[in-house]
């Protein structure tokens, strides 16, 4: 097996807990040691604290592993601060997360690392936890095993208060608006790019005609294509985000295509065929994301919840900050400087893509109109 194999099958639980004084420390290594590692080890985990010294930034380690790790044991002794907040990271990632809290039999007596009879914090107080007595480790043992179980089973999502708001919904699979922004750019604008940087690249002018075959009495499309005198280099491409779902269709671009009296091309190179639309005056290409359509379903699932509709002012709101969220990544990676190949980012870097709202649209195609 090759390193890589090793490391993508290698499960870890990641284990978090209270730090601030020695008997804490403690307390996080017998939980480590006597607890977690006897019963985790045989199922194939490599149990890891923030205890152990490791060069770096602490803080980018320990979030590192909250997004890794397979499985997360959060010790919630006293209400630490700290690990509420990597609690809360890892119930919005929605992945594997067990409590538990240090609670001694009620005649020993009480330390800093005991919680004393103070309550668990009220988000997460009404969520079940192991408690572990330091003197019946087995007991406990048994109980956290029964939990884990459940959590890491097949098909399994983390139970906790966010998840359970979003109706058994991890919060980060909430927000579409990124992922499309991420699919966008590399499945249609890096592939445009890279066809328009091609030395042998050209356009043509596309034409559709349906006619019937008096034989067989079947349709047939036809095509006709007329190449355009025109540098595919030079050209830029307009993006255009706009402010409703009901501008984000195919249907709208069609209604776009003829009020601006905007043409159908093929961009050809290498064998490569991308089809997609130019200003009447052949220098500018044009685009609306039609994929931003499906915004409408991810947040009528979020309004369901509530009982509310897409009409509402909170669901308008949910439907820009998503279209702003789309913007947002789709500007970050025409910045990027991680494209590994020179002409595309030559491309980029002479902002030959400009991300423009569908409001400018009008004003710009009149500007690539004849007079």
């Amino acid at each position: 097996m090759s390193t890589e194999e090793t490391v993508l099958s290698e499960r870890i639980c990641f284990m978090i807990g209270p730090m601030k004084n020695e008997e804490q420390l403690r307390w996080q290594r017998r939980l480590a040691e006597e607890v977690l590692k006897p019963m985790l080890k045989p199922m194939g985990y490599e149990v890891r604290t923030p205890i152990i010294p490791k060069s770096g930034d602490i803080v980018q380690q320990v979030m590192g592993l909250l997004d890794r790790a397979d499985l997360v044991v959060a010790d919630l002794t006293g209400n630490n601060p700290s690990v509420m907040y990597e609690l809360a990271i890892r119930h919005c990632l929605g992945l594997p997360c067990v409590h538990v809290r240090l609670e001694r039999q009620a005649h020993e007596p009480k330390g800093e690392n005991d919680p004393g009879g103070q309550p668990l914090a009220f988000d997460v107080g009404h969520h079940r936890y192991v408690a572990i007595d330091p003197d019946n480790i087995e007991k406990a043992r048994a109980e956290l095993l029964e939990m884990i179980l459940a959590e890491t089973a097949p098909g399994a999502i983390g139970d906790n208060p966010i998840t359970a708001f979003y109706d058994q919904t991890p919060m980060a699979e909430i927000s579409p608006g990124s992922g499309l922004a991420i699919g966008y750019f590399y499945n249609f604008v890096r592939r445009m790019v890279s066809s328009l940087v091609k030395d042998d690249a050209f356009l043509e002018s596309v034409a559709y005609r349906r006619t019937r075959n008096e034989q067989t009495g079947e349709e047939v499309t036809t095509r006709k294509g007329e190449r355009f005198g025109v540098t595919a280099k030079s050209l830029a491409l307009n993006i255009y985000i706009p402010s409703d779902v009901d501008d984000a269709t195919t249907g709208s671009m069609d209604s776009l295509k003829e009020r601006y009296l905007f043409r159908t091309v093929d961009i050809r190179a290498e064998g490569r065929t991308i089809s997609t639309t130019i200003t009447n005056d052949a220098k500018c290409l044009i685009d609306v994301p039609t994929t931003l359509a499906v915004v409408r379903d991810f947040v009528q699932i979020r309004q369901s919840l509530k009982k509310s509709d897409l009409s509402s002012f909170e669901a308008k709101l949910m439907i820009n900050r998503e279209f702003d969220r789309f913007r947002r990544t789709l500007d970050r990676l025409l910045t990027a400087d991680h494209e590994p190949d020179d002409k595309i980012k030559t491309f980029l870097r002479r902002k030959q893509v400009d991300v423009r709202r569908l409001s400018d649209l009008e004003a710009d195609a009149k500007a690539h109109m004849p007079d």
